[in-house]
């Protein structure tokens, strides 16, 4: 999540936040969960090949 504090600190909503809490929301707010609970839940076939 570092990469995030950057461009955190431009965000207006940053000022009225800690720099953390801030991280966090913008971090939940690109996390795309749907798409990975669809994923999470597709079959899973491991081939071990010698």
């Amino acid at each position: 999540m570092n990469f995030l504090v950057g461009r955190v600190r431009g965000l207006t909503f940053s000022a009225a936040l800690p720099e953390r809490l801030a991280v966090a929301t913008v971090a939940a707010r690109l996390a795309d969960f749907e798409s990975a609970r669809v994923v999470l839940e597709e079959p899973v076939r491991y081939q071990h090949d010698r």
